[in-house]
């Protein structure tokens, strides 16, 4: 009888607990504070990146389409796709390069809304506090632009090679066309 009491307590402890480990659970799916889109090496690209950039668009005139977040996301892939590559390499970035950076944007800004004290009342934080949100994201970039300009250091092409490789692949793209119009398939009945 004490061995049956044991068992019942012990099963509602554990009835309980995973009540509450499934309710915490579904509560957390709730509550996603961000969420990993793509994964290039030790470089991550989050949605809220994705958002981030989607809403500057946004603010700067371009149109609100679905198109635009795939082109951000292509954008992001590749730049740390590049960063990737150029930490491999040991591909550096100065302080001095992030700074100039920093500074080029900050003018770029303060340039658009008027004054250094309207930006950080638009932003609600300070230059400073500003600057260092945006140094990791600026030195990714500017190593993604360093690796590149050595990828494609020494590599001339011409409008005419251009062309001719667009007029191929749209020759190419044709046949496919026509070879997947043509095809027959045979249908069997019995």
């Amino acid at each position: 009888m004490k061995n049956n009491k044991q068992m019942n307590t012990r099963k509602s402890i554990i009835l309980f607990i995973l009540l509450l480990v499934i309710n915490f659970a579904a509560h957390a799916q709730d509550k996603i504070a961000d969420k990993i889109i793509a994964v290039l090496g030790e470089n991550i690209v989050l949605q809220s990146d994705i958002d981030g950039q989607f809403a500057q668009y946004i603010a700067q005139g371009y149109a609100n389409k679905p198109e635009l977040k795939c082109q951000i996301l292509e954008s992001l892939i590749t730049q740390k796709l590049l960063q990737n590559q150029a930490q491999l390499d040991s591909i550096e970035v100065s302080e001095g390069q992030v700074e100039d950076e920093l500074n080029r944007r900050l003018n770029y800004f303060i340039s658009q809304i008027g004054s250094q004290e309207k930006l950080e009342q638009f932003l609600g934080k300070s230059v400073i506090e500003f600057k260092s949100d945006l140094r990791d994201d600026v030195r990714s970039v500017i190593m993604a632009q360093n690796m590149q300009s050595q990828i494609t250091r020494g590599v001339t092409i011409t409008p005419n090679e251009i062309k001719n490789f667009y007029d191929k692949i749209q020759t190419i793209i044709a046949e496919i066309k026509i070879q997947n119009a043509s095809q027959i398939v045979p249908v069997v009945t019995e």
